[in-house]
């Protein structure tokens, strides 16, 4: 079979890998990430701070993110987030914070995680996290602690596959009406670099209580310096595109997701190597 054939059949096959079942979504940040229907769990970088905690092992450099997007151009429900990469010897350091809301409803996250090669072509990465929500009817902010793990394989120098597992124990947050189960969710993905101008991700995602998702984005790089991206994603069915600007070791990235329903969600980030 030729090689090109065999890529794809298994970023075909990772797609449909069975996921985990069973109720909060954690927020996904990242404007690459958006730009490319958030089907990145087998990117590399420090954006993925906020997604497979895997990525940041692959960080030589310290790095630092900033990202904000409003989603459906709703005030209430703007999110922010912020994060670092410290770089070790085959390993990183990651730590985040995040808000999503505003006044009355306001969810915050704060993680640590840390990352390491296992031989030369696996990463593993294991991430603690720590949720504060808040709504109008509680005083205190309701606390919840849990963690999330991930892994990285490269399967040949141009394709890469990851996978992303989020609060597995599916641990409870105590809220003014009673004990909530927070949901179990479980990515899976490749990255296939057809050329170095072209790249393919594909993915597919579960969360406890909603429907199994796929997702695949492309990014179109005819410069160094600027890439051009575009996904889709279903069910619900969403589109979305986007732009990537390098300037030495500054990136900028903005992108549009569209909901058929709920409409627009601009979204924008910044990362800076030092």
């Amino acid at each position: 079979m030729k090689k090109w054939a065999l890529h794809f059949l298994i970023s075909v096959l990772v797609c449909f890998v069975p996921a985990v079942n069973q109720a909060m979504t954690p927020v996904m940040t990242g404007a690459r990430s958006r730009a490319l229907s958030q089907a990145t769990v087998a990117l590399p970088g420090a954006e993925w701070l906020f997604g497979n905690p895997a990525a940041i092992a692959f960080e030589q450099d310290y790095a630092f993110y900033l990202h904000y997007d409003s989603p459906y151009l709703l005030r209430e429900l703007s999110r922010m987030g912020a994060g670092g990469v410290i770089p070790l010897h085959r390993s990183a350091f990651g730590l985040t914070l995040s808000q999503e809301g505003g006044t009355l409803y306001c969810e915050r996250k704060a993680t640590l995680g840390y990352a390491m090669f296992l031989g030369r072509e696996i990463t593993a990465g294991v991430q603690f996290d720590l949720y504060t929500m808040r709504y109008p009817e509680n005083r205190a902010p309701c606390l919840m602690a849990t963690f999330e793990g991930g892994l990285m394989a490269s399967l040949s120098p141009r394709l890469r596959a990851g996978v992303h597992l989020s609060n597995p124990a599916g641990l409870r947050m105590h809220t003014p009406w009673g004990s909530e189960k927070t949901p179990t969710g479980m990515r899976c993905g490749t990255c296939w670099s057809l050329s170095p101008e072209l790249l393919l991700c594909t993915e597919t995602e579960k969360w406890s209580g909603t429907p199994l998702r796929l997702k695949t984005g492309i990014e179109i790089s005819p410069h160094p310096t600027f890439s051009f991206r575009c996904g889709m994603a279903t069910p619900p069915l969403t589109f979305s595109l986007g732009a990537g600007f390098r300037l030495g070791k500054t990136l900028f990235d903005i992108a549009f997701g569209y909901h058929g329903i709920l409409g627009f969600t601009p979204a924008a980030g910044f990362t800076w190597h030092l």
